[in-house]
């Protein structure tokens, strides 16, 4: 059934219940069928209205049609509407066929003691195993009865809630007048946390917004609709999705990111900083940069890339460089599974597509070491496609302009992103490059993680945590874990040879070179590991700590230098270690220990 098929049928529905069996199957209440479908077979619940809140205009007849729609999906006895309303209209839900209603009769405050007990033993049979699969409570209109506007307050009405507000197996939809004062002014107050706003105006169309933890709402400007039925479609699919990924869709709607590429490139061609991958860009050089740029400061990756580009021009000399050479050439950059992967990659470049790069996203994608970000950086700077690059800076500028609060680390907000920035990209040419390195220069230069410059902001029009003074906010940082600490021995094993080296073969920096190393586990001194490698006679001339940080790891370094006569391990001339062989920063360190001797 087509969305203008589903209006349609929910405006006729309005008006009596005779059609009912002939659409019970197959409506659909999200994006299309098939997804709820797959939902309902996953959760057997296939959609949820819970704690939806309708206010405005014709309230009651809104939610009479909601109920009457979501009566279709449902057996008799699968699901029971619970109203607690002083508004005639509801009766006429008594003649549903395919669903049970309770209409309590509630005219008076005091109405509502019988109705509250009578809500409890439905909330018990529902512990016990014994009720509706689905409850659908209804409270409207229970702020304007007649012995409540005296005292302006409903202690009752409050109890009710107080019941089902935080219930995960009820939905929950209210009809109010959000002036009342039960409400102290704030939707949030009533509806809960987490919940749609629908606002129907005297036009005839309707307002969506959504409620966040603090009572204030998400959109300034909310989302509007042509028609209530229209609506009902918005929220029933919304609250059927998981918190995060519901704000996602409501952002998606509601910030206008097709307006940010034409000030953002003009700001970038004005501002640009002269960087040498930029100069005629190749995709082995967009490449190179990129995977250098991971986790590295751009002042830090120039001298490298410079270096490594006069030493491996092409892809051709990449895949032939022998592996200590390029580690060496990498040295200082860290994460060098990186620089073996830039060799694999490099050397599947060569042998299946004849040393020239693929042009398409998965074909990218499927070279070891590059994933989304990295496929999408080659093909928008170096083949000029409409193809997003979502990097940390990107996460940040975006998350700012629309006060977004998905957790960065969160793979459904970063595919949103890649999905929404693909659809704004310029025509395919140089400017689809120069938006994809616009973003990446105003999160480096002006959206900074901290103390943000954000009167040189070309977007600051636009973006809502400039507007709203919430730029510390965002973007929303997935919890950081504890590093985990270990204590660590490194062996500075001076021979008459040299000094010993050997790679390691587990842990972190597993198949590097190192300083012979040794995690304490069991409180071993410098002199115990030294003996378990066969070295019982030495000389130690001097020890030095130093602390170095991985991403979940922290060692706490001693570094020993010894001398002795025998080696355990190979040994190579302090000048070859320094000018040929590749160690680990972890490691290089220790060789502060030899200066001032």
């Amino acid at each position: 059934m087509r969305s203008e098929e589903f209006i349609s049928t929910i405006s006729a529905l309005s008006q009596g219940d005779e059609k009912f069996e002939e659409i019970r199957y197959g409506l659909p209440l999200g994006l299309d069928a098939a997804s709820n479908l797959a939902l309902a077979q996953k959760t057997r619940r296939p959609f949820t209205v819970r704690n939806t809140c309708v206010t405005g205009i014709n309230t009651s007849n809104f939610i009479r049609r909601m109920l009457i729609s979501v009566s279709c999906l449902f057996e008799r006895d699968e699901a029971c509407f619970f109203i607690l309303s002083p508004k005639t209209e509801y009766g006429e839900l008594l003649r549903l066929k395919s669903i049970d209603a309770t209409v309590p009769y509630v005219r008076l405050k005091s109405d509502l003691d019988i109705a509250v007990d009578t809500l409890k033993e439905l909330l018990l049979m529902r512990e016990n195993g014994t009720g509706y699969p689905h409850l659908f409570i209804v409270l409207d209109g229970l702020e304007n009865l007649p012995d409540c506007n005296k005292s302006g307050d409903l202690e009752e009405y409050r109890a009710i809630f107080e019941l089902i507000r935080r219930r995960e197996d009820v939905d929950v939809i209210c009809g109010v007048d959000l002036t009342h004062s039960i409400f102290g002014g704030y939707p949030g107050a009533f509806v809960g946390i987490g919940n749609c706003l629908v606002s129907l105006r005297e036009d005839g169309k309707a307002d969506v917004t959504y409620v966040k933890e603090d009572a204030s709402l998400s959109l300034p400007v909310p989302i509007t609709y042509p028609s209530a039925p229209s609506v009902l479609e918005t929220v029933i699919f919304l609250n059927s999705l998981p918190k995060d990924e519901r704000f996602i869709h409501m952002k998606e709607a509601s910030f206008d990111f097709q307006r940010i590429p034409a000030p953002l490139i003009k700001w970038y061609q004005e501002v640009k900083r002269d960087l040498p991958w930029r100069n005629n860009p190749t995709p082995y050089q967009v490449w190179i940069s990129e995977i250098m740029l991971q986790q590295t400061r751009v002042e830090a990756v120039k001298e490298y890339y410079v270096h490594f580009m006069k030493e491996l021009p092409t892809v051709e000399a990449l895949a032939a460089c022998e592996e200590e050479r390029l580690l060496k050439l990498w040295e200082g950059l860290g994460y060098y599974s990186r620089a073996r992967n830039l060799q694999k990659a490099a050397k599947t470049i060569v042998s299946v597509y004849g040393g020239e790069f693929p042009k398409l996203i998965e074909e990218l994608k499927g070279l070891s070491g590059i994933g989304s970000y990295t496929a999408g950086a080659i093909a928008s700077i170096a083949f000029g496609k409409r193809a997003a690059a979502v990097d940390g800076n990107v996460f940040r500028v975006c998350s700012r302009l629309e006060e977004n609060p998905s957790v960065i680390s969160d793979p459904k907000y970063r595919k949103y992103l890649e999905e929404t920035l693909s659809a704004v990209y310029p025509k395919e040419g140089s400017l689809c490059a120069d938006f994809t390195q616009s973003i990446f220069e105003l999160g480096a230069l002006v959206c900074k993680p901290t103390s943000p410059v954000c009167l040189e902001c070309p977007l600051k029009g636009l973006c809502r945590a400039y507007q709203n003074g919430t730029q510390h906010k965002y973007p929303v940082l997935p919890q950081k874990r504890e590093k985990r600490l270990e204590k660590v021995y490194v062996f500075l094993i001076e021979t008459p040879q040299g000094f010993c080296i050997r790679r390691r073969k587990q842990g972190v920096l597993r198949g590097m070179n190192e300083f012979p190393s040794h995690v304490v586990e069991f409180g071993e001194s410098a002199e115990n590991i030294l003996n378990e490698w066969g070295v019982y006679e030495f000389n130690e001339r001097k020890r030095e700590k130093y602390t170095h940080i991985f991403t979940h790891i922290r060692w706490d370094i001693t570094c020993v230098w010894v001398q002795t006569d025998s080696a355990p391990f190979d040994t190579f001339a302090l000048d070859e270690i320094e000018e040929s062989i590749s160690l680990p920063t972890a490691f290089k360190q220790c060789l502060k220990t030899l200066d001032n001797e």
